[in-house]
């Protein structure tokens, strides 16, 4: 009986478990003869909309293949998209077939073993207020109080994790699209799907796709939490996701406790490009960005309140050639990192230049102030360019965003060796000593940059002090005032040129006359007028320096200028200055908006010494005290025309001057002979003074007043020239004593400025010379014969003396008197010397510009 007891139960045991497997068989197989496959359509339909609240559309044949596990397969599938959506569908679908397993719906649970999809096309998008579109709302039907069938009412979004649970086994997806919209910002993106496969793992759902974004290949590799812990986690959803493509990787590894809702997420992701011209495929870069190498991206972020928050950044660059931005600049790594999203961003980059190592170090701002929503708040940074042994810092408020205005910085520039830095940033001259800069950055209202507590120190070169404003507007402006004790720009002055080699010896040519000058040469040169930049910025800019050093012959002090320069008129005025030799001033004015421009100069020195300007002007003009009053003013396309159109009024006033050897070269033999029988000393003539002043109309020089007196007499001039063909129409009057003999002839120049000519005497001037001549050699006068002797244009009395002739050439002013004695009368002969009698006739060939018989 014992043993009978353990068969019955085995027995039951089998008949239990026979009919748990046949009758889902019988089942399954009975529904399969009576099930009608159109029939069932509006019972999908109805669930689906039941729980998405969505519309589906089934336009094509529904099969169904009877298992335990059936098929079923549905044509031409659409379902709607959200209310206010973009398209009308949210996804359609050529074919889905699924694999579904029934005893799962008994505890409302749908599971599909598999699921394959083709040609699908899915839009995700987002509405003006960020709203997703793949958040379903469930339809709840209502009862009304009649007993009438109920309406399908819309249900509220259902939070995950209710209705039914959906699990997916295996998903495949070939030859599909999906479609991203951003509703906020309205850009739009589509991702092709050549093929996506997904099935389950232990651990959730693996994932492998072949996609294409804009043209470019992508694979995708990773694991993710299933579909069921989607829509109703109840633990952190995992993700982990592999990117890859051609030069370029990224992967992310994360978690989110509401993935549906893109909530409550938090990711790693890590990424690596060859290069910057890989992400042109996906997105436009700036044409100023250069080739970016080895880029790699460290981030660290999570979702708070739906605005992302990244807690750590890191980018880091490889080697990149610059060479485009500047020759021999090699950028060696880069490196931008941030700790935290109130963190500041920390800069690191190395760099060369040529031989030279370059570094710039420091922090910039933050990463919360970048992100949307942020409040905005001044951006503060703190930078450091090392080059060499020099530094240049910059440190305080960057701006505030947007627009990064408001900004206040300071910097400090230190050079301990400034000619090895000026020869790496390609300068020709480089700035002597050690260079030291400070001062403020500041925008002190819109579109304005003010440069403020400007400080800078050269052991060589002095110093500078002020404020700078620059207008950034459609028409840049420049504005502010600038000082300096002392400003010697010598060295930015080029070196002097290494003298060449002298040549061989070589025979010496045969002497060969000049060749005349051609009529058409000119000594003006003909140099274009274009002040049209003047027309494009404004500016207004004071300048005061105790002490100038322009050149090393030329020290200056006191200098003052302010340059004002408005809708394309310029002024520079006063323009001051204190040489060696005494004070000048003057002005200049042009307007470029006239056609041609006009212009005006304005020149005034008072008691200037040449001697202490002998390193600038040479041992020819290097000797005297000299007077100058210039205003002309004039309009001209070119300097010729210029010269043409003057008007205006030279005056020079020269006084115990000297005339050297090179100035007399151009007088002919035979004169010089006969003007100064006993030769040129070495030193030259001197000259006790010299006076000129001449008014200027339409380009036409009148000699107003012109006296040169030297040793042996004086020479005025009258008449004219003109500036428009450069002709020369002068009458030069002189009064000349050179051993017993007065010439007093007077003597036309005519000619060009390139080349003058002297003309011939006229018979009663000569007839005037000759007895003047012959009336030297008397010792005692006879007074009749002189008289004879003073006719008209041969006589002196049209030649001033020193003091009216320099008090007119000052334009009235009075100012320094020669100190030299005036030439003396020509001396006897010594007692027992027979008189010298000059030969007349040679007299008047060499005044007519005769040769030698």
């Amino acid at each position: 009986m014992s043993e009978a007891k353990p068969r019955r139960t085995l027995r039951r045991l089998l008949i239990i478990l026979a009919i748990l497997v046949l009758l889902p068989v019988l089942g399954v197989a009975v529904a399969a003869l009576t099930l009608d496959t159109e029939a069932l359509k509006p019972r999908i339909i109805a669930a689906v909309e039941a729980a998405t609240g969505r519309r589906l559309a089934l336009r094509g044949p529904l099969s169904f293949t009877p298992a335990l596990v059936p098929t079923i397969a549905i044509e031409d599938v659409a379902l709607a998209n959200s209310a206010g959506g973009s398209a009308p569908e949210m996804l359609t679908a050529r074919r889905v077939e699924l694999r579904l397993a029934l005893l799962p719906l008994l505890s409302r649970a749908i599971d599909i073993r598999s699921l394959t999809i083709v040609e699908p096309r899915l839009l995700l998008e987002t509405d003006a207020e960020g709203r997703p579109n793949w958040l379903f709302a469930a339809v709840r039907p209502a009862m009304p109080a009649n007993g009438a069938p109920p309406n399908p009412i819309p249900a509220p979004p259902r939070e995950p994790g209710g209705g039914l649970a959906l699990g997916v086994q295996s998903l495949t997806l070939t030859d599909g699209t999906v479609t991203w919209r951003d509703g906020v910002s309205g850009t739009t993106r589509v991702l092709a799907i050549e093929r996506l496969t997904t099935h389950a793992t232990p651990q959730g759902m693996a994932h492998e796709a072949r996609l294409t974004v804009d043209g470019k290949s992508l694979r995708l590799r990773g694991e993710t939490g299933t579909m069921a812990a989607f829509l109703a986690p109840s633990a952190p959803w995992p993700i982990r996701l592999a990117l890859e493509t051609e030069g370029a990787s990224l992967a992310i590894e994360g978690e989110a406790s509401e993935p549906a809702r893109l909530r409550g997420w938090r990711v790693r992701a890590e990424g690596a490009l060859d290069g910057l011209e890989r992400l042109a495929a996906f997105a436009p870069l700036p044409p100023i960005l250069p080739r970016l190498n080895g880029i790699g991206i460290r981030i660290v972020a999570h979702e708070a309140a739906g605005v992302p928050v990244i807690e750590t950044l890191r980018l880091d660059v490889g080697e990149v050639d610059l060479g485009t931005l500047r020759p021999g600049l090699m950028l060696r790594s880069l490196s931008l990192a941030a700790n935290g999203i109130e963190a500041p961003i920390r800069l690191d980059a190395e760099a060369s230049l040529d031989r030279m190592a370059l570094a710039l170090r420091g922090t910039v701002a933050s990463l919360g102030a970048f992100l949307p929503g942020a409040v905005p708040a001044p951006l503060p940074m703190d930078v450091s360019l090392i080059v060499g042994d020099s530094r240049l810092r910059v440190f305080g408020r960057a701006g505030t965003l947007p627009g990064a205005e408001d900004f206040d910085l300071r910097f400090l520039l230190s050079i301990p060796d400034a000619p090895t830095l000026a020869g790496l940033a390609g300068l020709h001259a480089p700035l002597p000593g050690e260079i030291s800069l400070a001062g403020r950055l500041r925008r002190p209202e819109p579109g304005s940059i003010a440069i403020e507590d400007l400080q800078g120190t050269s052991s060589a070169a002095g110093n500078v002090a002020g404020t700078l404003t620059l207008g950034l507007g459609a028409r840049p402006s420049l504005t502010g005032s600038l000082t300096s004790e002392r400003l010697d720009l010598t060295g930015l002055l080029p070196p002097p040129a290494t003298p060449a080699a002298p040549a061989a010896a070589t025979p010496p040519a045969p002497a060969v006359a000049p060749a005349p000058v051609p009529a058409q040469s000119r000594v003006i040169p003909e140099i274009s007028i274009d002040l049209a930049a003047l027309r494009g910025a404004d500016a207004d800019v004071r300048l005061a320096i105790a002490m100038l050093q322009a050149s090393a012959e030329l020290p200056l002090r006191n200098v003052g200028a302010h340059l004002v320069l408005r809708e394309g008129r310029l002024a520079l005025d006063p323009i001051t200055a204190t040489t060696p030799g005494g004070s000048i001033s003057g002005s200049i004015a042009a307007d470029a908006n006239l056609a041609p421009p006009p212009l005006r100069l304005a020149l005034r020195g008072d008691g200037i010494n040449l001697a202490a300007l002998r390193p600038i002007l040479g041992e020819r003009f290097g000797h005297g005290t000299a007077d100058v009053d210039v205003a002309l003013s004039g309009a001209g396309a070119d300097t010729r025309a210029l010269a043409a159109s003057l008007d205006g009024h030279l005056g020079l006033a020269l006084v115990d001057g000297r005339i050297s050897q090179s100035l007399l070269a151009g007088i002919p033999p035979d004169l010089l002979r006969l003007l100064v029988p006993q030769g040129i000393p070495p030193e030259g003539l001197p000259l006790r003074c010299f006076a000129l002043r001449t008014p200027i109309s339409g380009g036409t020089l009148r000699v107003e007043t012109f006296l040169a007196e030297t040793g042996i007499g004086r020479i005025g001039a009258t008449g004219a020239i003109h500036l428009g063909d450069e002709r020369i129409d002068l009458r030069l009057l002189p009064d000349l004593r050179t051993g017993m003999i007065n010439l007093r002839a007077p003597i036309p120049l005519a000619g060009t400025l390139a080349a003058p000519r002297l003309g011939r005497v006229d018979a009663a001037a000569a007839a005037a010379a000759g007895l003047n001549a012959l009336l030297g050699t008397r010792r005692t006068p006879d007074r009749t014969a002189e008289g004879a002797a003073e006719t008209p244009g041969g006589g002196a009395s049209g030649v001033p003396d020193c003091a009216a002739a320099l008090t007119s050439a000052r334009g009235g002013r009075q100012g320094a008197a020669p100190v030299m004695p005036p030439p003396a009368a020509p001396p006897s002969s010594a007692p027992g010397e027979a008189p010298r009698t000059p030969n007349a006739a040679d007299i008047l060939r060499g005044l007519l510009g005769g040769g030698r018989r």
